[in-house]
């Protein structure tokens, strides 16, 4: 599947507005524009990995990666997966998910989690 690109112009009004919309739901510009417009992948893949995030069991140390199956993984667009780290990093950096926390990096660079006992 090739992809197209489309190129649209903003007033900084504009952009600004779309920008602090964008980083309100931990989002590139792009992917929340695209979002704004076609069904949303990021939408569904976030409703995915919370539920995912319920099923985990305490005290186990992870990476959003590693909650799907390595050929699941592969199937998710490199800018939702990008959007899917971002956005959960996020909600747990403010609390808006109160049983994970940050951990830290891992030895491959990517950000770890642990979910705590409620």
């Amino acid at each position: 599947m090739s992809e197209k690109t489309i190129s649209i112009g903003f007033t900084n009004e504009e952009y600004s507005k779309i920008l602090k919309s964008a980083q309100n739901e931990g989002m590139s510009v792009a992917q929340y524009i695209k979002s704004m417009i076609i069904p949303n992948e990021f939408n569904e893949q976030y409703k995915n990995l919370m539920q995912k995030i319920i099923n985990l069991k305490p005290d186990i140390i992870f990476t959003v990666k590693d909650l799907w199956e390595p050929d699941d993984w592969n199937k998710i667009s490199r800018g939702v997966k990008f959007s899917l780290g971002k956005h959960f990093y996020n909600n747990v950096e403010t609390k808006n998910i109160d049983n994970v926390i940050i951990k830290g990096f891992c030895v491959s660079g990517i950000m770890c989690y642990i979910k705590q006992m409620i």
